[in-house]
């Protein structure tokens, strides 16, 4: 039998095929028709009375032509069955048999619902039997899974089954197998798209030709339009195609060929033919064609050639401007040894023995010889001993073998400078005899460049790293203050509700004085990730680290010693006090951590440095970093220390050494450091500990003692105010702060809700607290769309990001104020006091 890719192949077996199968449904049909007038007959003859000799004779040929026409029912293909009007099988072929894994007992006498259920009988089958009874005929494709056969295409037909009298006593099911067949056609399909495709995405000019009737069968529309036609163009010209598109003076040539492979050249071969075809735009274009004879027409003459096209022009036209160099060829050699001298890259040529021949003035200013001298020197008095050695051509007989590119080496020139030269060398053949060509080019300039690029990107890379942190602490921090607000409010209220008497009080005021501590460390990270403000102010390092001591003291583990070296005269630094605080804790928990369970001692000294350039060689550094006066910071630890390896990466964000460790504290550090415009080294030593040295620049006056916050209470107010907020646990703290100051909450938690709100109750509103991030609408949109809707109402900005962040998004839009999260009722208190009492004073 045929493989499916041979059928493919074949469209001539393919329509056999098409046409057996049609034969063998007439044969069918016509089987049964027979088979029916049999039974008639045969139902007449039982029915008779006396039968005689005749009767009996004509009753046997009956009999043996309906055996005949059940043996070529049974042996067909299709499945074929006969249903009554009762729905009881009275007949089915063997293919129904086998397709349905039955026996001819189980189906015949049988109902169709018993062998397909009642209800797929009464969805699917009993319809198209019912409209088969009243006389019609039904066909249909669909798939049917069968226990003998599995999964197939079927195409169905119903047809009435008349008596001889007319009467519709049943319906004939035949049911042809068309899975293989759809298969087929759709492989068919797809390949010839598929060819099609490749055709057309070729840049190829693709073509079937007829060399008989002189016409283009096919062209590939994307090959073509490069020469600017399109197939209807190229179609039009009929057996013009030739005569109207190829040169004059390649006509000839190409008819010429065309009518010999046409009379002559047998399936499969293959011919190439270059000439000119006319541009759409005028222009001639060179053309490569390798064509193939595709098909041949009974009479032997070729009917269809494949073709593929390539242009040629660009290579025509390089071969022309080969030919024309090749002709200045021997006026350019002059030229060119002329040349030689004014190059910039110095030119060395030795023979095998290391015979100087050739050297241009560059080489002479490269290794520092004066005029003319390094052309009538030994190569030992141009180069030192190794160079020479370098320089010289390879001694080994393999010529050929040694060739080296673009190698940075050192030269010492004549006068004792050290210098970086770009090498390259080749063997060259010249009268059969091998030379060795050197060049030279001085890139000291150039690697100094590449150094200090390479440095660069180094620095950029770990800015990089330090903004991915920056991203992630940033996007923490907002979501943790969001918390930190519900914890600390929810606090603060409850402590305006208690006596300080009660019990609860002052585990309420341990919660709200741990959030604000939370908080402290929410802005740290939003500064850290650049959403923040950094407040530089004068800060004396010794009373920091004094004021910290327990704390310091309760990080470490309990056999780790803890000593201070702290200097009597130190300047101040121009800091954020919390940065610097946060500092301090990250290094001497990491030190702790470096000393483990064991017993361990780790020192925090402090000290006055005047630093220059050059000592600030080694440390990590921002770039802005200048030379002068610094407080220094030292943590020490007596721990495991650390390997090169591990040293290299420990600011890496997210790179840790400890089992359950998060990787930031030290890449907190150095992104702290760097801000303040500070430095940084480390140094350590497995087995030795290590040592932390921070460099921050000394500041101008000491601080201004404070008096501690002073918080203005207003007195109660009144009205109505919208808060704006996706967060449920800040919607119900707002609403409990609200009532308390005697005011009115309404909750929305978009921006579109919010404005529905004030489109309603813009007469009723006294201000709108607003968070800064929500779904949906923008905040800045909702603002400038309540400014719009309600131009005098005050709107509050609420957010866990920073002031600064605030003001960036809403400078010069007439905000009311900034509400920052984590809030207490008197921040609240103010700020909408503030805000109503400025809006009074306006005549709202």
């Amino acid at each position: 039998m045929s493989s499916v890719d041979d059928i493919l192949a074949d469209p001539q077996r393919l329509r056999e095929l098409h046409a057996q199968l049609d034969r063998t449904r007439d044969l069918l049909e016509r089987a049964n028709a027979e088979r029916q007038r049999a039974e008639r007959a045969l139902q007449q003859a039982r029915e008779a009375h006396a039968m005689t000799l005749s009767d009996l004779i004509e009753r046997r040929q009956v009999e043996a032509t309906l055996r005949r026409y059940e043996r070529v029912v049974s042996a067909t293909p299709d499945l074929i069955s006969l249903v009554d009007q009762d729905y009881v099988y009275q007949m089915v072929n063997q293919t129904y048999l086998r397709l349905n894994n039955k026996t001819y007992e189980q189906l015949v006498g049988h109902t169709v619902p018993d062998l397909n259920g009642a209800q797929v009988f009464n969805e699917q089958i009993k319809p198209h039997l019912d409209q088969a009874l009243t006389g019609s005929h039904v066909q249909y494709q669909a798939w049917f899974d069968y226990p003998g056969a599995g999964r197939r295409l079927m195409h169905i037909t119903y047809a009435p089954y008349y008596e001889e009298s007319g009467t519709i006593t049943g319906v004939v099911v035949s049911g042809r197998d068309i899975t293989e067949q759809t298969r087929i056609e759709t492989q068919l399909r797809e390949r010839e798209q598929f060819i099609k495709g490749f055709a057309e995405a070729s840049p190829a000019l693709m073509y079937v030709y007829d060399p008989t009737a002189q016409r283009l069968r096919y062209a590939s529309s994307n090959g073509f339009a490069a020469l600017g036609y399109g197939e209807a163009e190229l179609q039009a010209l009929g057996a013009g195609l030739l005569p109207g598109l190829i040169h004059p003076e390649d006509l000839a040539g190409v008819v010429a060929e065309h009518t010999a492979r046409r009379d002559a050249s047998p399936p499969g071969s293959v011919s190439e033919v270059e000439y000119r075809i006319r541009h759409k735009d005028g222009s001639w274009r060179w053309l490569l064609s390798r064509e193939l004879v595709y098909q041949v027409a009974p009479d032997g003459r070729v009917s269809e050639i494949l073709g593929v096209a390539q242009d040629i022009t660009e290579r025509k036209r390089m071969e022309r401007e080969l030919h024309e160099q090749e002709t200045r060829l021997a006026h350019e050699r002059a030229f060119l040894a002329s040349v030689l001298e004014t190059l910039d890259e110095g030119v060395l040529v030795t023979d095998r023995r290391g015979k100087l021949l050739l050297c241009n003035q560059a080489m002479e200013q490269i290794t520092g010889c004066a005029e003319g001298e390094a052309r009538t020197a030994a190569l030992a008095a141009l180069f030192p001993i190794d160079e020479r050695q370098a320089m010289a051509a390879p001694t080994s007989d393999a010529v050929g073998e040694y060739r080296a590119r673009n190698e940075i080496r050192d030269l010492v020139r004549r006068d004792g400078e050290q210098r970086q030269v770009l090498v390259s060398q080749q063997w060259l053949i010249r009268d059969e005899q091998p030379l060795m060509l050197t060049s030279c080019r001085d890139v000291t300039a150039q690697q100094a460049a590449e150094a200090e690029r390479r440095r660069f990107e180094q620095k950029l890379q770990e800015a990089q790293r330090l903004e991915s942190l920056g991203v992630l602490a940033g996007g923490i921090a907002h979501d943790f203050n969001n918390l930190l607000a519900v914890i600390l409010g929810s606090a603060d209220l409850a402590l305006a509700e208690l006596s300080p008497e009660t019990p609860a009080w002052a585990r309420l005021s341990q919660i709200a004085s741990a959030a604000r501590q939370a908080a402290d460390l929410t802005r740290q990270m939003l500064t850290y990730a650049g959403q923040g403000h950094v407040r530089v102010e004068p800060v004396a390092l010794n009373e920091v680290i004094q004021n910290d001591r327990m704390l310091l003291e309760a990080s470490v583990g309990k056999d780790v010693d803890l000593r201070y070296d702290l200097a009597s005269q130190l300047p101040l630094v121009a800091a954020d006090l919390s940065q610097v605080r946060q500092v301090l804790m990250n290094l001497v928990i990491n030190a702790s951590e470096a000393i483990g369970v064991g017993v361990g001692t780790i020192t925090i000294s402090t000290a006055s440095a005047e630093m220059d350039a050059a000592d600030l060689a080694g440390f990590r550094t921002s770039e802005d970093l200048t030379p002068g006066a610094y407080a220094r910071l030292v943590v020490r630890d007596t721990g495991a220390g650390m390997d090169p390896a591990v040293l290299e990466r420990i600011f890496d964000p997210f790179f840790t050494t400890k089992f359950m460790g998060r990787g930031l504290g030290l890449a907190v550090v150095l992104g702290i450091v760097q801000r303040h415009r500070g430095a940084l080294y480390v140094e350590s030593t497995p087995g030795q500990g290590a040592k932390f040295i921070i460099l921050l620049p000394a500041a101008a006056e000491r601080p201004a003692a404070s008096s501690g916050p002073v918080m203005q209470r207003t007195p109660q107010m009144g009205g109505m105010v919208l808060v704006v907020d996706d967060e449920a646990g800040i919607q119900l703290l707002a609403a409990d702060m609200l009532r308390r100051l005697g005011l009115t909450p309404l909750i929305a938690r978009d921006g579109a809700s919010a404005l529905a709100e004030v489109r309603v109750r813009r007469y009723e509103l006294a201000a709108v607290l607003l968070d800064l991030t929500m779904p949906g609408m923008d905040s800045v949109e909702v603002f400038d769309a309540i400014r719009r809707v309600a131009p005098g109402l005050p709107v509050i900005v609420m957010s866990g990001y920073s002031a600064d962040e605030v003001a960036r998004r809403f400078t010069g839009r007439g905000a009311a104020g900034f509400l920052q999260k984590p809030f207490v009722l008197d921040t609240v208190r103010a700020l909408l006091g503030q805000a109503l009492e400025a809006e009074d004073a306006r005549g709202r």
